[in-house]
């Protein structure tokens, strides 16, 4: 989905990006197959790029996170 899309899906659901759901499910999928060793038929440059980008960006199309300036400032985003 991140080659046609650009993102790396948080919830897809028959192949179309949700937008819905907390957290990041594609990447704990990824981090999951890389421990497990899983990796070779994946392309780990390039979805290191895109969970870099979606988790540093608040402009990713389909999963950006909120508030990313205060976060990577403070490590933690405040709720006040």
């Amino acid at each position: 989905m991140a080659r046609v899309g650009g993102d790396i899906p948080r919830w897809p659901l028959a192949n179309v990006y949700t937008g819905c759901m907390i957290g990041s499910h594609g990447m704990v999928s990824i981090a999951e197959a890389i421990l497990k060793n899983q990796t070779r038929c994946l392309n780990i440059t390039f979805i290191y790029e895109k969970m870099k980008l979606a988790g540093t960006s608040s402009t990713v199309k389909h999963g950006g996170r909120i508030d990313v300036d205060n976060y990577t400032k403070y490590n933690f985003v405040s709720t006040l």
